[in-house]
């Protein structure tokens, strides 16, 4: 446009290289003709077009840092602060967890445990004990949030996304049913929770009882869960083929809900928390008749009584 050029064309520049990277598409492709560009940008004020599922903190900073004018921009210092908070609302939608982590390494993508630890029992307003190494529930949030902690006393780091993932596996930090680490607690306590093992590692295992049909496992969602899904059954059908069966939260956040086929149509299960509810409600339709043997959480609670595999009523068959 022939005016004096600062730093705000750098953060202009940003934002289109921000935006390439978030979408993977080329910015402005639809135009063959320079003139026509120069003119789409400059008159008109196109700008590339926002997803309607991105985060709106993210939205917003590009909106902001590709502004006409270019006082309007940000500096750069605002932006990596920007960034920061996004990164952590992005990897955190529920805004309990994401107020905890901002309160107090509003900064890192990761912290020590022995530093998470106390901030997040009191921000689950439960009493973190003396003799926690003793705690079934502090000893299966060890398991989940550091699958690969061999070394006991090693202080390992609990990253934004294993945490992330938590929230979306178990919810809220405190609901009038209670605080996330019971829910996990009582969901781990259940022989058929394999925690976050893969859909292929599922497999491998279960495919070993294929002339055991309705032997089943229940494992966390290990890509990152969509629409809500944070659990999956997996299971040997009749044929002798594994199947998997998504578990949706429910929308008021209140329990738990499953779509099974059946002969006349899709039949929606629902049952209220605890999540042990749902698959003693739905046994009987998705034919879960044996737990399969080798979770990693039975140990943890073999001196409290943990819960034992079931079968199925008699009058359990296998049709709809």
């Amino acid at each position: 446009m022939g005016k004096p050029v600062s730093e705000k064309a750098d953060i202009y520049a940003f934002a289109v290289v921000f935006w390439e990277m978030l979408t993977g598409q080329e910015p402005f492709a639809e135009h063959d003709s320079y003139q026509s560009f120069v003119d789409a940008i400059c008159k008109q004020r196109e700008r590339p077009p926002l997803p309607a599922d991105m985060h709106v903190s993210v939205s917003k900073l590009l909106t902001d840092c590709w502004a006409h004018e270019p006082d309007q921009r940000p500096s750069f210092t605002s932006i990596i602060q920007r960034l920061a908070d996004s990164l952590v609302s992005v990897s955190l939608p529920d805004d309990a967890s994401a107020r905890m982590w901002k309160a107090n390494w509003p900064d890192q993508v990761g912290v020590s445990w022995t530093k998470f630890i106390p901030i997040f029992y009191k921000a689950c307003n439960e009493p973190l004990q003396r003799d926690r190494e003793n705690s079934k529930e502090y000893k299966v949030l060890r398991a989940i949030l550091l699958p690969d902690w061999h070394k006991e006393g090693d202080d390992e780091t609990i990253t934004l996304e294993r945490f992330g993932l938590l929230t979306k596996w178990f919810g809220t930090l405190v609901t009038p049913q209670g605080s996330l680490l019971k829910r996990i607690e009582e969901t781990a306590r259940f022989p058929y929770f394999f925690g976050d093992i893969d859909r292929v590692n599922a497999e491998s295992l279960l495919s070993a009882f294929a002339k055991r049909p309705g032997t089943f496992l229940v494992r966390l969602s290990t890509t990152e869960p969509i629409e809500r899904t944070p659990f999956t059954v997996s299971k040997v059908s009749s044929d002798g083929s594994i199947t998997h069966t998504r578990v949706n939260f429910r929308t008021d956040g209140r329990g738990y809900f499953i779509s099974v086929k059946t002969k006349s149509g899709n039949l929606q299960i629902e049952a209220p928390c605890p999540f042990s509810a749902l698959v003693e409600k739905a046994k009987k339709k998705l034919k879960l008749r044996e737990v399969a043997p080798g979770s990693k959480f039975i140990g943890l609670f073999k001196d409290s009584g943990g819960q034992s595999a079931y079968l199925p009523p008699a009058d359990d068959s296998d049709s709809d």
